[in-house]
């Protein structure tokens, strides 16, 4: 158990200079392209992420992660809302 803990240690370790700063990345092209696109083009392909739902998309983060990283089916989720409720 204390190997376990130290291996979950390491990891956090790992992923808190991830999680604590502030990442800005360069994308030129990306701006160009949405200045670019004609009007029916810009509705088809919605690229103003200023409008984006933030809840929704990290509801759908976790779910992704939950299904396609930890392996659990998404038919699991009224059974583990259960158990944290006890």
């Amino acid at each position: 158990m204390v190997r376990l803990q130290h291996r979950i240690l390491i990891g956090l370790n790992v992923l808190e200079y991830f999680a604590t700063r502030e990442w800005k990345f360069q994308c030129p092209n990306y701006l160009a392209l949405r200045t670019q696109l004609n009007s029916t083009d810009n509705e088809i392909f919605a690229m103003n992420c200023e409008e984006a739902d933030d809840v929704q998309f990290i509801r759908d983060a976790v779910l992704g992660a939950r299904q396609y990283c930890l392996k659990e089916p998404l038919s699991s989720i009224p059974r583990c809302r259960r158990n944290i409720k006890m």
